[in-house]
């Protein structure tokens, strides 16, 4: 990927057209070297709507930044159930829980660089 942040944002000022042309460009070259092609054209076509919808560009910055939160909000909310699910502490035994009480301890060794 060639991507020029200077360049951009300069021709996002003198040449929106083009711009949104080359941004469109490198959009879609960095969601074809994914593996999760699908997800990744979804997600876009998601953020597209949002930008359509807003009045100003700073009005829907602010609105996928709450968008990205509430993902960042609930995301967390599922890893501690999941944390306290395993919690061995809640009656719940897990194989992981038994090896980790056998492993033997060991000191770190910091290396520092010269």
């Amino acid at each position: 990927m060639n991507f020029d942040f200077d360049k951009m944002m300069v021709l996002a000022r003198e040449n929106p057209q083009e711009f949104e042309r080359q941004r469109h460009d490198l959009l879609e070259e960095v969601i074809e070297s994914r593996a999760d092609i699908k997800w990744a054209k979804a997600f876009q076509s998601r953020i597209d709507m949002e930008r359509r919808k807003a009045r100003t560009p700073l009005g829907c910055c602010i609105h996928l930044y709450s968008r990205m939160w509430d993902s960042f909000y609930n995301l967390d909310e599922q890893f501690q159930r999941l944390l306290t699910a395993l919690d061995p502490r809640n009656g719940n035994k897990t194989p992981q829980a038994e090896e980790t009480k056998s492993l033997p301890s060991a000191k770190i060794l910091m290396f520092r660089k010269r």
